[in-house]
């Protein structure tokens, strides 16, 4: 069957970006796969809560790879000899999507939940930062549901599809961004002048932004390229890398505890925790428990530490209130919540 040199072309171009996007996503699941090993050997002692949460996370990002699988085996497999086919949209890459948005969700809630806590609670930038992940849910799964009802690419390129598809990669970056900021935010808000907690402020802003700017740049490249080239699969590399980013940087943030380690021991990214002024129990030069969004207000600690050192910082597993750890400073004798 002779094919116009039209029609050569967008299959080429289609082919192309699905498998580089695909070649890209599986590299990066790889990375994925090897972190989830890490987190669960050297984590054992993590709440259920939040194996949990990995769990779901890499199971959500398996299927997303599978269905990818399936998609680029449909074309060059099972389409082979039908090249008009290319313009259909397989079950298994609109089933991808699903799973990628809902990964993206779980992600950014995981992050609102420590900028609840981080924030003290503030209703106004918390809900804003909810209100963008839950927003971006719904068109994105709008997006989904159109697609198993109009399987081509072509309607993809309609004005109601880029509009859906625009409104959520524009309200996931808003949200990916609003937690950047907010982690900056409130770590820069609470250091302690003490240098070596300063220190590890600094290297948890540093992973905040790197973070932000990795799957906003994603997300703002697959709005540009879904609305500035309509009914073609350029968007489609970052379209398959978006899941694969938000779930590396949940696991990068977790993983990343030991190797923000202090001489005597390890500092958690991602939970709750603050580096304000202690002050001393009687008899004790350093010592006590700092929680983040907490005062003191036992009468004996009344005074400042002035330039007491830090010897270790260390999270235990008790569980308070607002939050899963606490921060020790030093060899508490005393406990004070």
């Amino acid at each position: 069957m002779d094919i116009p040199a039209a029609a050569k072309s967008a299959i080429k171009e289609s082919l192309a970006c699905e498998l580089i996007g695909f070649t890209l996503a599986t590299t990066l699941y790889g990375i994925t796969v090897l972190q989830g090993y890490f987190y669960y050997r050297q984590y054992p002692h993590d709440t259920l809560r939040l194996k949990s949460l990995v769990a779901i996370v890499l199971a959500a990002d398996t299927l997303t790879t599978l269905m990818m699988a399936h998609a680029i085996y449909t074309y060059v497999v099972l389409d082979f000899g039908e090249p008009l086919k290319i313009d259909l949209i397989t079950w298994s890459f609109s089933s991808e999507n699903g799973f990628a948005v809902l990964t993206a969700f779980i992600v950014q809630c995981y992050f609102g939940q420590r900028l609840w806590i981080f924030s003290r609670k503030n209703i106004a930038f918390v809900g804003l930062l909810f209100f963008m992940a839950f927003f971006a849910l719904g068109t994105g799964l709008a997006v989904t549901i159109r697609t198993y009802i109009e399987p081509t690419w072509a309607a993809l390129g309609t004005v109601t599809s880029r509009i859906l598809l625009g409104l959520y990669s524009g309200a996931s970056s808003v949200c990916d961004a609003l937690i950047a900021i907010g982690l900056c935010y409130y770590l820069q808000t609470n250091r302690s002048g003490l240098r070596k907690t300063d220190t590890i402020v600094d290297k948890l802003m540093v992973y905040a932004i790197e973070r932000g700017i990795l799957t906003t740049t994603c997300q703002v490249m697959h709005m540009i390229l879904t609305v500035a080239l309509p009914g073609r699969p350029i968007f489609l590399p970052f379209a398959m890398l978006e899941s694969k980013m938000y779930a590396n940087a949940l696991l990068a943030t977790l993983n990343v505890r030991k190797s923000l380690t202090d001489a005597k021991g390890p500092i958690e990214l991602g939970r709750s925790h603050s580096f304000g002024t202690l002050s001393p129990v009687p008899g004790e030069t350093t010592g006590g428990r700092a929680t983040f969004g907490a005062s003191y207000q036992d009468s004996a600690l009344k005074n400042s530490v002035g330039t007491a050192s830090v010897a270790t910082i260390k999270f235990g597993s008790q569980t308070l209130k607002d939050q899963d750890e606490v921060i020790y400073i030093g060899t508490p004798r005393r406990s004070y919540v």
